[in-house]
């Protein structure tokens, strides 16, 4: 499922919300961050959403993992250097997920995502949930949770031991509303965020420099509006600075420097939207020309860069039948060089369904890329001249 219809499930997930059904459905099968991978030995369906690496030998994927009884159960995966293991046995919460993952050493990682903390069976009341992993375990730890019925966490940037942002979004009295916690090498509290938006509001992406340099990504929407509105917001370290982009949505953005930072997403109403690529120099953000191959819609999901002259996008495009039955979707990965973005193919082993939603680099020659092709999971590694597929 693209990120376009995505986009319109969250706006019947807002309505759902702001009538009262109150319930995980940001964890739903099928919507993008939330993918659902086929266990054949545990007979289990097992969903990824987000990838970090910090070296040749030492990464981390999260999502979650469903029961036969339909509960489910966060799950993290690490990569060794050899191969991606399964790790067991820490205290996440009934009925939970893992949305986002950053790591800034081999002894300081943290993912979030939400677990059901009461009325599982009925109403459910959703928590945020952040795990933390200090080199030998990971372990929960606790969250200022602002709603009583709603709190979700998208995604999470850490910088230093000391200084760790999470982001996501929380049901309010009315709309929803953006959701920022800060981590101090202490504990987390809230910071105040804008919510520019009188019926849904939600920010899905974060990269942290400093404690005084920090960029989040999302969107937000009027009631009655015809189209989500683009949020770009910045902390100098005692408040927001918003950077509204119009008929933009971003949907994630990384950090090289003060000086260079990129945002990715798409822009455009409707059933076709194209890619969006959004650059930050120090003074001002510029557009930069992104592919868009397909005929349909053409969109990214994650972005992650190396270095300023290497720097990836990852999602999908409609390849053909592109709105109609038999769909064709093909995985999407764009590279910036320095110069330009240009489209790098990659292995779609699914003859219709094939989608990357997010994506980590090392250096040069060692990126990853996840996703799904059908029912099953996509990992995806850069050698520094090819893509190729992992194997689970």
């Amino acid at each position: 499922m693209s990120a376009s219809r995505r986009r319109w499930l969250v706006a019947v997930a807002a309505s759902a919300l702001l009538a009262g059904l109150s319930g995980p459905v940001t964890a739903q099968a099928g919507v993008p961050g939330r993918m659902v991978v086929a266990d054949p030995a545990s007979g289990q369906e097992r969903a990824l959403s987000a990838v970090s690496a910090i070296s040749r030998s030492d990464a981390w994927a999260v999502g979650r993992s469903d029961g036969p009884d339909g509960s489910s159960t966060a799950l993290i995966l690490r990569w060794d250097g050899a191969s991606w293991t399964t790790v067991h046995h820490f205290d996440s919460g009934p009925d939970s997920i893992l949305n986002g993952v950053s790591a800034d050493s081999a002894r300081d990682a943290w993912a979030v995502g939400l677990y059901c903390a009461a009325q599982c069976a009925g109403a459910p009341v959703d928590e945020a949930l952040i795990v933390h992993w200090n080199g030998s375990a990971w372990t929960r730890v606790p969250t200022p949770d602002p709603s009583s019925t709603f709190n979700v966490l998208y995604d999470v940037s850490a910088d230093s031991p000391t200084d760790a942002w999470a982001v996501g979004l929380f049901q309010g009295p009315v709309a929803t509303k953006t959701f920022v916690l800060h981590w101090d090498g202490a504990s987390w509290s809230r910071v105040n965020s804008p919510d520019p938006g009188s019926s849904f509001n939600q920010i899905d992406g974060v990269a942290a420099i400093s404690p005084a340099d920090v960029w989040v990504s999302g969107f937000s929407l009027n009631f009655g509006a015809p189209r989500l509105k683009g949020l770009l917001l910045h902390w100098n370290g005692s408040r927001w600075s918003p950077k509204p982009r119009e008929a933009a949505a971003a949907d994630a953005v990384t950090s090289i420097s003060a000086r260079n930072v990129w945002a990715v997403g798409s822009t455009g109403s409707g059933p076709q939207p194209r890619t969006l690529g959004l650059h930050w120099n120090g003074s001002s953000w510029s557009r930069t020309p992104t592919p868009d191959p397909g005929p349909g819609f053409n969109e990214f999901y994650s972005v992650g860069a190396a270095s300023g002259t290497d720097v990836w996008a990852v999602g999908s495009d409609c390849a053909a039948k592109c709105g109609r039955f038999g769909e064709v979707d093909e995985a999407l990965i764009g590279h910036w060089d320095g110069a330009k973005w240009s489209r790098i193919r990659c292995p779609d082993p699914n003859p219709r369904d094939n989608e990357l939603l997010g994506v980590t680099a090392v250096s040069s020659h060692d990126a990853w890329a996840v996703g799904f092709a059908g029912t099953h999971g996509l990992i995806l590694h850069w050698n520094g001249s090819t893509w190729s597929q992992a194997s689970l």
